[in-house]
């Protein structure tokens, strides 16, 4: 024999090993579909009782890996930022915003079951007691002068705080006022505030007389800055949604609230809210995607398989196939992860390959007139020792990840790897069983509806085997070109959906820089250490600023204590007023009427208050519609323009009782969210850069571990967890490649039939990398997971023509057989299967099924054009 085209003992004596396999098989179909039945529904059961979904993304990377330790240390040491969702509330004013704030806290913290921590600082007695220690001196003199101004109207406003009490100030002061000077502008203002408040009130929107910013004022306070609620739920990682309880309760408190008819917008955002809605994206429109996945590869079954029989065998062993997958991840990892959960797309679309190819072998036989049971054997013959090879190639191809970091891709690797080796045993098994109790037609020898692409494709081997060979190779330089160019994004919120909530939110948040999320944590041994490097840090140009326990001590309190000293002075016999019993419906249209009154009056004058007065009166004849308002009518208003005004108060009464701060009278709750409870203390470092531009995170990354190399915190995870990513890329493929072409030497024994094997595979990651950098499509941690799938696709093509090329002979005789039909129709199923992923929600599995399209097509042309051809090329060279 032909020692070129020798299988060798070791082949030969695998096909009498197939061989007699199937035609055991066959003797026991019953048996063995029994059999197969009873394994399939006993690992369903153990699946769907067993089998859990593990959601933390924190998993996905190897403990060991220093960066996790460090995070790893410093949530230890401060649990309270972990899993985080932070509720920002915005209003129509600060007061609005700030009562939202305080009432939502309030709510969160009476259900301790769904949250473990709720902060809110204003909430805290520390803060309310000591607040306008923390503003700064010019602003606290500011605001003492302002409140100076107003104590006249908070003395009588503190004893009646009611629309009566304020249309009674407001009218003596209409009435007594001088003609002009500051007291005439500040009144004016007050009387336009209030017209805007009854015209909205007359359109039914929402705005209320914001108090704070008259007594603070707009030019020395935050007004518009939105409040923030760090909270800390309970979170279940044993669902697809861990915050959704969480979450739902935020929700459901702030409709309780009535919040938004109040003119107060929640919004959530934080690492819980980010991971919760990119899992709701995940899943929003994958149960169609897998619908559509598999309905598309069961309908191209029937086309590709010419016959209901064959294709209603091949999706029950696929099925099987899947059912035993999924019971081996149960009992080998027990759960799946984010990663892991593909792997059913994954097997769908690969393992309908091996029938596909059995199917089409065996109706070369029975299209040609023979027995439809030596069909069955014959194809495993023929193809068995191919499909072994390729799942096996396959396998290595996933459980190259195992030894590497990526623990979400590793566990991946581990189902997929078994899957694979299930599969194969699936359609050696329980597909020729099939096979046998309801066995292929036995059909006269018919011309194949794919002879025009049979001939094409023998005209190319033929003809021009050296042009297209030319171009590929033109083509895998070019592309080689492209290689210096291709990048990973290591940022996960480019993986997100820019138009979700948490996203939006985030990015607003990151315009502020006292806010940004992405700060560096560092844990310093003790104060000392802490602000030696704090110095050293806030020297750099990378750093905005540096936040530590220190921070927490006021500045400049001696003058600050003194200005709250002499405010208390002056307001303490004011706030201590006794109220008077809130208005009779009665005595408001009284008031209504008297003010009005006084209202016509200055309107009617020349002085500075006669068009504010006429702007108020005519806002509130618009209010009224001209008529004596309703009692529920001038109820609102009085809500709308006083209503805000007693929490102001209640601040105001608990700020003027200030007293001295020191490290040693901070609370509790207060000092342990700075200081660990070994003495350590935390720091945030936060970033003068744009932290969404991958540069300049980087350069903030390395100037602070120039100076403190045990930082920590969001960028330091995200480029870590990015390198990593790459890394277990690399050393993943370097363990493939080495592996397959270790394999495919030993059993192929032939350098060439290697080379050939392996040249599919190669051209087509080439082009798929090119692509990514033309399209400006980076790699990330969701769509790399195409570059190992490459493996098992193209190695398994390329196994596939190389073993029938040596069984007929050269390149063009292989056009005539089902090899050809096989590769694409497989090929053409696994893009039907992992094509319909670009049109998820998921931004990342969108990139994955959009770029897995392109590697598939590359694969597709590689194995049926390039292949081929080249063979043949290498053929008359090697004849010349």
């Amino acid at each position: 024999m032909n020692g070129k085209h020798n299988p060798g003992a070791i082949r030969s004596a695998g096909r009498r090993l197939l061989t007699a396999w199937i035609r055991w098989v066959q003797r026991n179909a019953g048996l063995v579909l029994l059999l197969s039945t009873v394994l399939s529904l006993a690992m369903l059961g153990l699946a769907v009782t067993r089998l859990t979904i593990n959601t933390n993304t924190d998993d996905m990377l190897s403990p060991e890996l220093s960066f996790r330790q460090l995070d790893r240390e410093q949530r230890k040491a401060f649990p309270q930022y972990s899993d985080l969702l932070l509720v920002v509330v915005d209003g129509i004013d600060a007061d609005a915003t700030a009562d939202a704030a305080m009432a939502l806290t309030r709510r969160l913290q009476a259900a301790p079951e769904l949250f473990r921590t709720v902060f809110y600082p204003p909430a805290e007695p520390f803060f309310q007691q000591n607040g306008l220690l923390y503003t700064e001196v010019a602003e606290l003199n500011a605001i003492s002068d302002r409140i100076a101004e107003a104590q006249g109207l908070l003395a009588k406003l503190a004893g009646d705080v009611s629309l009566r009490g304020l249309f009674d100030v407001m009218g003596m002061a209409v009435e007594r006022l001088p003609p002009d000077g500051a007291e005439a502008d500040t009144l004016g203002a007050m009387m336009d505030r209030m017209a805007r408040v009854a015209v909205a009130q007359a359109q039914g929107q929402p705005d209320a007389l914001a108090w704070r910013e008259l007594l603070h004022g707009a030019a020395t306070s935050d007004v518009d800055r939105p409040e923030l609620v760090l909270v800390q739920p309970v979170l279940d990682f044993g669902t697809l949604q861990p915050a959704e309880q969480a979450i739902d309760a935020i929700r459901r408190i702030t409709q309780d609230l009535q919040l938004g008819d109040k003119g107060v917008r929640v919004r959530l955002t934080g690492s819980a809210a980010l991971e919760q809605e990119e899992l709701q994206s995940l899943q929003q429109n994958m149960g169609m995607i897998n619908l559509a996945s598999f309905l598309l590869v069961a309908g191209l079954l029937f086309v590709a398989l010419r016959s209901p029989r064959l294709g209603l065998a091949t999706l029950v062993t696929m099925l099987m196939g899947l059912i035993w997958t999924t019971g081996f991840a149960t009992i080998a990892i027990g759960h799946l992860n984010l990663i892991s959960v593909a792997y059913a797309i994954l097997f769908i679309g690969l393992s309908v390959d091996y029938g596909i190819h059995f199917g089409l072998c065996a109706m070369e036989t029975t299209d040609n007139g023979g027995n439809p049971r030596r069909a069955v054997r014959r194809a495993g013959e023929q193809v068995g020792g191919a499909l072994a090879l390729s799942s096996l190639t396959a396998a290595i191809g996933f459980f190259a990840f195992v030894p590497t970091a990526y623990i979400g891709l590793a566990e991946l690797g581990i189902i997929a790897a078994a899957g694979m080796a299930i599969d194969l045993v699936a359609n050696l098994t329980v597909l020729p069983a099939l096979l046998t109790v309801m066995p292929l037609p036995r059909r006269e020898r018919r011309t194949s509806r794919l002879a025009g692409f049979t001939d094409a494709g023998k005209h190319l081997v033929q003809r021009h085997s050296g042009k297209v060979t030319l171009v590929a190779i033109g083509l895998g330089l070019a592309a080689l070109l492209a290689l210096p160019f291709a990048r990973f994004d290591f940022d996960p919120m480019n993986l997100r959906d820019p138009k979700t909530e948490s996203v939006r939110t985030l990015l607003d948040l990151m315009s502020d820089s006292q806010a940004n999320p992405y700060a560096i944590t560092i844990l310093a041994e003790d104060i000392g250490e802490a602000r030696v490097m704090e110095r050293r840090l806030e020297g750099l140009p990378e750093v905005a600023g540096v936040i530590t326990v220190d921070d927490l001590i006021p500045a400049d309190q001696d003058d600050k204590l003194g200005t709250i000293s002499m405010l208390s002075t002056m307001l303490v016999p004011v706030l201590m007023a006794e109220e008077m019993p809130p208005p009779t419906p009665e005595a408001r249209h009284i008031a209504w009427t008297d003010f009005n009154a006084r209202l016509y009056q200055a309107a009617a004058g020349q002085g500075p208050l006669a068009e504010p007065a006429a702007r108020l009166a005519a806002a509130f004849a618009r209010l009224s519609a001209g008529q004596a308002p309703s009692d529920a009518t001038l109820a609102e208003l009085e809500h709308r323009l006083v209503g805000s005004l007693p929490p102001r108060l209640d601040e105001l009464r608990h700020s003027l009782a200030a007293q001295p701060v020191s490290l040693e009278t901070l609370p509790d709750e207060l000092s342990r969210r700075m200081l660990a409870a070994d003495g350590r203390v935390r720091m945030q470092v936060l970033p003068a850069g744009d932290m969404r531009d991958s540069t300049e995170m980087r350069q903030f990354i390395e100037a602070v571990r120039a100076e403190a190399p045990q930082a920590t915190g969001a960028p330091v995870v995200i480029a870590e967890a990015g390198d990593t990513v790459v890394m277990a890329f690399w050393q993943a493929t370097a363990i493939a490649l080495g592996m397959i072409l270790l394999l495919l030497t030993v059993i192929l024994r032939s350098l060439r039939d290697t080379v050939l094997v392996l040249l599919p595979v190669t051209l087509a990651t080439l082009l798929t990398i090119a692509s990514s950098v033309l399209l400006g499509m980076p790699f990330n941690f969701a769509n790399v997971l195409v570059l190992p799938l490459l493996f098992g696709m193209s190695v398994s093509n390329g196994i596939h023509f190389v073993l029938r090329r040596r069984e007929v002979g050269d390149a063009a005789q292989v056009m005539d057989t089902s090899t050809p039909r096989a590769v694409m129709f497989s090929t053409m199923a696994t893009i039907a299967s992992f094509g319909t992923l670009a049109f998820s929600d998921h931004r990342g599995t969108a990139s994955m099924g959009m770029m897995l399209t392109l590697a598939i097509i590359y694969t597709l042309i590689s194995t049926l054009v390039i292949l081929p051809t080249f063979t043949a090329w290498l053929t008359r060279r090697h004849a010349a």
